[in-house]
Protein backbone atom coordinates (compact mmCIF):
# COMPACT_ATOMS: atom_id res chain seq x y z
CA UNK A 1 0.00 0.00 0.00
CA UNK A 2 2.86 2.38 0.70
CA UNK A 3 3.85 2.13 -2.86
CA UNK A 4 0.85 2.66 -4.68
CA UNK A 5 0.27 5.64 -2.53
CA UNK A 6 3.95 6.50 -3.89
CA UNK A 7 2.94 6.16 -7.05
CA UNK A 8 -0.79 7.71 -7.13
CA UNK A 9 1.37 10.96 -5.66
CA UNK A 10 4.25 11.30 -7.85
CA UNK A 11 3.65 9.55 -11.50
CA UNK A 12 4.09 12.24 -13.67
CA UNK A 13 1.17 14.37 -15.12
CA UNK A 14 -1.24 14.84 -13.19
CA UNK A 15 -2.07 18.54 -11.68
CA UNK A 16 -2.27 19.42 -8.14
CA UNK A 17 -4.83 21.44 -8.14
CA UNK A 18 -8.47 20.20 -7.74
CA UNK A 19 -10.41 22.67 -10.12
CA UNK A 20 -7.75 21.57 -12.71
CA UNK A 21 -8.28 17.83 -12.41
CA UNK A 22 -11.98 18.19 -12.95
CA UNK A 23 -11.14 19.40 -16.55
CA UNK A 24 -8.43 16.54 -17.38
CA UNK A 25 -8.97 14.50 -20.57
CA UNK A 26 -6.55 12.64 -21.53
CA UNK A 27 -7.98 11.77 -25.36
CA UNK A 28 -5.17 11.06 -27.61
CA UNK A 29 -5.47 13.52 -30.61
CA UNK A 30 -4.33 11.26 -33.53
CA UNK A 31 -4.71 14.41 -36.39
CA UNK A 32 -0.97 15.29 -34.75
CA UNK A 33 0.64 12.31 -36.04
CA UNK A 34 3.96 13.39 -36.94
CA UNK A 35 6.38 10.70 -39.46
CA UNK A 36 10.38 11.22 -37.69
CA UNK A 37 12.00 8.89 -40.44
CA UNK A 38 11.25 6.29 -43.22
CA UNK A 39 9.77 3.88 -40.40
CA UNK A 40 8.94 5.69 -37.42
CA UNK A 41 5.63 7.55 -37.20
CA UNK A 42 4.30 9.46 -33.58
CA UNK A 43 1.58 11.20 -32.19
CA UNK A 44 2.99 14.04 -29.64
CA UNK A 45 1.40 13.86 -26.17
CA UNK A 46 1.59 17.86 -25.93
CA UNK A 47 2.59 17.74 -22.28
CA UNK A 48 -1.12 16.78 -21.54
CA UNK A 49 -1.55 14.77 -18.12
CA UNK A 50 -1.63 11.21 -18.27
CA UNK A 51 -0.74 11.02 -22.22
CA UNK A 52 1.91 9.23 -23.90
CA UNK A 53 3.66 9.87 -27.00
CA UNK A 54 2.29 7.09 -29.07
CA UNK A 55 4.65 5.44 -31.28
CA UNK A 56 4.24 3.04 -34.60
CA UNK A 57 6.82 1.63 -36.68
CA UNK A 58 6.12 0.53 -40.12
CA UNK A 59 7.22 -2.06 -41.59
CA UNK A 60 6.27 -4.25 -45.12
CA UNK A 61 4.57 -7.37 -43.00
CA UNK A 62 3.94 -5.46 -39.21
CA UNK A 63 3.35 -2.11 -37.46
CA UNK A 64 4.39 -1.72 -33.66
CA UNK A 65 2.73 -0.06 -32.00
CA UNK A 66 4.32 1.67 -28.29
CA UNK A 67 2.11 2.99 -25.49
CA UNK A 68 -1.59 2.85 -26.44
CA UNK A 69 -3.09 5.10 -24.18
CA UNK A 70 -5.42 5.25 -20.98
CA UNK A 71 -8.15 2.75 -21.63
CA UNK A 72 -10.06 0.99 -24.45
CA UNK A 73 -11.77 3.91 -26.07
CA UNK A 74 -7.99 5.59 -26.41
CA UNK A 75 -6.74 2.39 -27.90
CA UNK A 76 -9.30 2.24 -31.01
CA UNK A 77 -7.80 5.43 -31.61
CA UNK A 78 -4.49 4.07 -31.50
CA UNK A 79 -5.45 1.90 -33.81
CA UNK A 80 -7.32 3.26 -36.13
CA UNK A 81 -3.73 5.68 -36.48
CA UNK A 82 -1.95 2.32 -37.27
CA UNK A 83 -4.42 1.42 -39.84
CA UNK A 84 -4.01 4.35 -41.84
CA UNK A 85 -0.30 3.93 -41.99
CA UNK A 86 -0.05 0.59 -43.75
CA UNK A 87 -2.16 -1.84 -45.42
CA UNK A 88 -1.08 -4.88 -42.85
CA UNK A 89 -3.10 -6.01 -40.51
CA UNK A 90 -0.43 -7.67 -38.35
CA UNK A 91 0.05 -5.74 -35.06
CA UNK A 92 2.33 -5.87 -32.10
CA UNK A 93 2.05 -4.00 -29.30
CA UNK A 94 4.54 -2.58 -26.62
CA UNK A 95 4.27 -0.54 -23.68
CA UNK A 96 7.20 1.38 -22.50
CA UNK A 97 5.60 0.23 -18.62
CA UNK A 98 2.79 -0.87 -17.60
CA UNK A 99 0.95 2.29 -15.62
CA UNK A 100 -2.36 2.67 -17.45
CA UNK A 101 -1.60 5.21 -19.63
CA UNK A 102 0.79 3.09 -21.18
CA UNK A 103 -0.57 -0.03 -21.17
CA UNK A 104 -4.62 -0.43 -21.00
CA UNK A 105 -5.28 0.65 -24.70
CA UNK A 106 -4.26 -2.33 -25.85
CA UNK A 107 -7.36 -3.92 -24.73
CA UNK A 108 -8.64 -2.45 -27.91
CA UNK A 109 -6.85 -4.21 -30.36
CA UNK A 110 -8.12 -7.17 -32.39
CA UNK A 111 -7.28 -10.52 -30.89
CA UNK A 112 -4.31 -11.84 -33.47
CA UNK A 113 -2.43 -8.46 -32.27
CA UNK A 114 0.32 -9.87 -30.16
CA UNK A 115 0.92 -8.19 -26.86
CA UNK A 116 4.65 -8.41 -25.59
CA UNK A 117 5.97 -7.20 -22.34
CA UNK A 118 8.96 -8.52 -20.46
CA UNK A 119 9.40 -10.74 -17.25
CA UNK A 120 10.08 -7.57 -14.70
CA UNK A 121 6.54 -5.87 -16.69
CA UNK A 122 4.30 -9.05 -15.89
CA UNK A 123 6.25 -8.57 -11.58
CA UNK A 124 4.54 -5.05 -11.76
CA UNK A 125 1.00 -5.79 -13.19
CA UNK A 126 1.30 -8.91 -10.32
CA UNK A 127 1.92 -6.71 -7.93
CA UNK A 128 -0.10 -3.31 -8.86
CA UNK A 129 -3.15 -4.89 -10.64
CA UNK A 130 -5.58 -2.41 -11.44
CA UNK A 131 -4.97 -0.33 -8.33
CA UNK A 132 -3.15 2.66 -10.15
CA UNK A 133 -5.92 2.67 -12.90
CA UNK A 134 -8.50 3.18 -10.15
CA UNK A 135 -6.83 5.80 -8.54
CA UNK A 136 -6.50 7.49 -12.26
CA UNK A 137 -10.56 7.19 -12.81
CA UNK A 138 -11.13 9.38 -10.16
CA UNK A 139 -9.15 12.37 -11.03
CA UNK A 140 -12.00 13.15 -13.57
CA UNK A 141 -15.13 12.19 -14.90
CA UNK A 142 -13.15 11.91 -18.16
CA UNK A 143 -10.82 9.10 -17.26
CA UNK A 144 -13.38 7.63 -15.20
CA UNK A 145 -15.28 7.57 -18.48
CA UNK A 146 -11.92 6.48 -20.00
CA UNK A 147 -11.27 3.41 -17.71
CA UNK A 148 -14.47 2.14 -17.16
CA UNK A 149 -14.19 -1.59 -17.82
CA UNK A 150 -10.75 -1.46 -18.39
CA UNK A 151 -8.85 -4.24 -17.81
CA UNK A 152 -4.74 -5.87 -18.52
CA UNK A 153 -5.07 -7.60 -21.81
CA UNK A 154 -3.15 -10.93 -21.25
CA UNK A 155 0.79 -11.20 -22.96
CA UNK A 156 0.87 -13.10 -26.15
CA UNK A 157 4.77 -13.38 -26.18
CA UNK A 158 6.89 -12.55 -23.01
CA UNK A 159 10.65 -12.18 -22.98
CA UNK A 160 13.33 -11.20 -20.18
CA UNK A 161 16.75 -9.30 -21.52
CA UNK A 162 15.95 -8.52 -24.88
CA UNK A 163 14.08 -9.05 -27.57
CA UNK A 164 13.87 -8.79 -31.50
CA UNK A 165 11.48 -7.93 -34.00
CA UNK A 166 11.20 -8.26 -37.87
CA UNK A 167 8.76 -5.45 -39.14
CA UNK A 168 9.62 -6.00 -42.44
CA UNK A 169 12.40 -3.46 -43.79
CA UNK A 170 12.79 -2.61 -40.35
CA UNK A 171 13.78 -4.16 -36.88
CA UNK A 172 13.13 -3.23 -33.55
CA UNK A 173 14.56 -4.19 -30.66
CA UNK A 174 12.87 -4.55 -27.08
CA UNK A 175 15.73 -4.03 -24.26
CA UNK A 176 14.63 -4.46 -20.59
CA UNK A 177 16.78 -1.42 -19.43
CA UNK A 178 14.11 -1.15 -15.51
CA UNK A 179 14.83 -0.84 -12.59
CA UNK A 180 14.54 3.05 -12.97
CA UNK A 181 10.91 4.84 -13.29
CA UNK A 182 9.63 0.89 -13.02
CA UNK A 183 10.90 -2.23 -12.39
CA UNK A 184 9.87 -3.26 -16.46
CA UNK A 185 11.27 -0.09 -18.20
CA UNK A 186 11.74 -0.65 -21.94
CA UNK A 187 13.62 0.57 -24.11
CA UNK A 188 12.14 0.42 -28.00
CA UNK A 189 15.61 0.60 -30.54
CA UNK A 190 14.41 0.75 -34.63
CA UNK A 191 17.10 0.12 -36.91
CA UNK A 192 18.29 0.80 -39.51
CA UNK A 193 16.35 4.08 -38.15
CA UNK A 194 18.09 5.12 -35.35
CA UNK A 195 15.21 5.61 -33.31
CA UNK A 196 15.33 5.31 -29.63
CA UNK A 197 11.98 4.92 -27.49
CA UNK A 198 13.39 5.74 -24.03
CA UNK A 199 9.63 5.79 -21.44
CA UNK A 200 9.97 7.41 -18.51
CA UNK A 201 13.63 6.44 -17.97
CA UNK A 202 15.18 9.56 -20.03
CA UNK A 203 12.38 12.28 -20.66
CA UNK A 204 12.82 16.10 -21.41
CA UNK A 205 11.86 16.59 -17.65
CA UNK A 206 12.71 15.69 -13.90
CA UNK A 207 13.18 11.66 -13.75
CA UNK A 208 10.65 10.02 -11.40
CA UNK A 209 12.16 7.34 -9.87
CA UNK A 210 9.09 4.88 -8.62
CA UNK A 211 10.97 1.44 -8.90
CA UNK A 212 10.92 -0.67 -5.62
CA UNK A 213 14.33 -2.11 -6.23
CA UNK A 214 16.18 1.05 -8.11
CA UNK A 215 19.23 2.98 -7.83
CA UNK A 216 21.16 5.67 -9.13
CA UNK A 217 24.30 3.16 -9.93
CA UNK A 218 21.60 1.24 -11.91
CA UNK A 219 19.88 4.15 -13.92
CA UNK A 220 23.28 5.36 -14.76
CA UNK A 221 24.13 1.76 -15.86
CA UNK A 222 20.95 2.37 -17.98
CA UNK A 223 21.76 5.43 -19.45
CA UNK A 224 25.46 4.34 -20.11
CA UNK A 225 23.58 1.22 -22.06
CA UNK A 226 21.63 3.15 -24.13
CA UNK A 227 23.67 6.16 -25.39
CA UNK A 228 26.20 2.99 -26.62
CA UNK A 229 23.11 3.01 -29.09
CA UNK A 230 24.12 6.53 -30.49
CA UNK A 231 20.20 7.10 -31.01
CA UNK A 232 20.10 10.25 -33.62
CA UNK A 233 16.15 10.57 -31.91
CA UNK A 234 14.99 10.55 -28.83
CA UNK A 235 11.52 9.83 -27.86
CA UNK A 236 10.52 10.14 -24.50
CA UNK A 237 6.70 8.50 -23.47
CA UNK A 238 6.01 12.13 -22.05
CA UNK A 239 7.76 15.61 -23.26
CA UNK A 240 9.34 17.04 -26.10
CA UNK A 241 11.21 14.53 -27.94
CA UNK A 242 15.05 15.06 -28.54
CA UNK A 243 18.59 13.67 -29.61
CA UNK A 244 21.35 12.07 -27.37
CA UNK A 245 21.57 15.04 -25.14
CA UNK A 246 18.68 14.27 -23.04
CA UNK A 247 20.22 10.75 -22.18
CA UNK A 248 23.15 13.37 -21.05
CA UNK A 249 21.41 15.76 -19.14
CA UNK A 250 19.99 12.61 -17.39
CA UNK A 251 23.26 11.17 -16.89
CA UNK A 252 24.40 14.66 -15.84
CA UNK A 253 21.76 15.23 -12.99
CA UNK A 254 22.07 12.22 -11.44
CA UNK A 255 25.84 12.48 -11.54
CA UNK A 256 25.65 15.48 -10.31
CA UNK A 257 23.31 14.98 -7.45
CA UNK A 258 24.90 12.05 -6.29
CA UNK A 259 28.26 12.97 -5.58
CA UNK A 260 27.25 15.98 -3.89
CA UNK A 261 24.96 14.14 -1.79
CA UNK A 262 27.60 12.49 -0.76
CA UNK A 263 29.95 15.40 -0.16
CA UNK A 264 27.75 16.54 2.38
CA UNK A 265 27.09 13.11 4.10
CA UNK A 266 30.60 13.23 4.57
CA UNK A 267 30.73 16.83 6.45
CA UNK A 268 28.17 15.66 8.88
CA UNK A 269 25.21 16.79 7.05
CA UNK A 270 21.77 14.89 7.72
CA UNK A 271 19.34 13.50 5.20
CA UNK A 272 17.32 16.83 5.67
CA UNK A 273 20.16 19.54 4.57
CA UNK A 274 21.20 17.24 2.06
CA UNK A 275 17.66 17.40 0.42
CA UNK A 276 17.25 21.07 0.88
CA UNK A 277 20.90 21.66 -0.55
CA UNK A 278 20.59 19.51 -3.43
CA UNK A 279 16.91 21.62 -4.31
CA UNK A 280 18.41 24.02 -4.04
CA UNK A 281 21.40 23.99 -5.96
CA UNK A 282 20.65 21.67 -8.44
CA UNK A 283 17.10 23.42 -10.30
CA UNK A 284 19.17 26.40 -11.55
CA UNK A 285 21.47 23.89 -13.66
CA UNK A 286 18.04 22.06 -15.08
CA UNK A 287 16.12 25.41 -15.94
CA UNK A 288 14.56 23.83 -19.07
CA UNK A 289 12.54 21.39 -16.90
CA UNK A 290 9.76 23.38 -15.19
CA UNK A 291 7.90 20.98 -12.83
CA UNK A 292 10.19 21.74 -9.78
CA UNK A 293 7.96 19.50 -7.68
CA UNK A 294 9.23 16.44 -9.28
CA UNK A 295 12.74 16.80 -8.10
CA UNK A 296 11.99 15.21 -4.42
CA UNK A 297 11.38 11.97 -5.63
CA UNK A 298 14.89 11.92 -7.33
CA UNK A 299 16.33 13.07 -4.14
CA UNK A 300 14.82 10.61 -2.44
CA UNK A 301 16.44 7.94 -4.65
CA UNK A 302 19.96 9.78 -3.78
CA UNK A 303 19.63 9.26 -0.46
CA UNK A 304 18.56 5.65 -0.36
CA UNK A 305 21.00 4.74 -2.36
CA UNK A 306 23.69 6.33 -0.42
CA UNK A 307 22.29 4.15 2.52
CA UNK A 308 22.68 0.83 1.09
CA UNK A 309 26.17 1.47 -0.09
Amino acid sequence: MRRLAFLATLVMGWPAHPAMAQQMDPTIRPELIQQVTEHVHYIPDENRPLVPNVGFVVGSKAVLIIDTGLGQENGAIVLEAARGLSDTERFYVVASHTHPEHDLGAMAFPDDAAVIRSGHQEEDIEELGMSLADRFAEFSPRTAELLEDAAVRPSDIVFEDSLVVDLGGVTVHLINIGPAHTRGDLAIYVEPDNVLFTGDVVMNQYPMPLAPNGSVQAWLNTLDRIEALDPAWVIPCHYDTGGVELIQNYRRFFATMHSRAVELRHAGSDDSTIADTLTEETIPMFADWSDNGRIGASIALVLRSMAVQ
